[in-house]
């Protein structure tokens, strides 16, 4: 365990910690969002593939989805009706139809 996410902490330890060849032998490394993860991964690996951890990709799409199904809530004048009551109530299901996340 790193004790904090700098980049220089973060490529210090892996620097001091593994040989050249075993951090060129590295092929993938799964990050999250964080833009500066992949500048530093690619300074300590430079051969490894970047994966964005797939926790991260359905969040995104979570969040997306609900700022769409916000939306679409506002525009509807009678708070009354289907439409608008499975929206307001049903929100939790429309992320998890089409996607097996376990």
């Amino acid at each position: 365990m790193i004790h904090d996410r700098l980049s220089k902490t973060i490529i210090e330890h892996f620097i001091k910690n593994y040989s050249l060849s075993e951090r060129q032998a590295v092929k993938t490394v799964s990050i999250d969002l964080n833009a500066n993860y992949q500048s530093v991964i690619h300074k300590i690996f430079p051969n490894a593939q970047i994966i964005v951890n797939r926790f991260h990709i359905v969040q995104l799409y979570s969040r997306a989805l609900d700022q769409v199904r916000i939306s679409c809530l506002k525009k509807i004048n009678d708070k009354y009706s289907r439409l608008y009551k499975a929206l307001k109530s049903n929100w939790h299901r429309y992320g998890y139809i089409y996607f097996n996340v376990t």
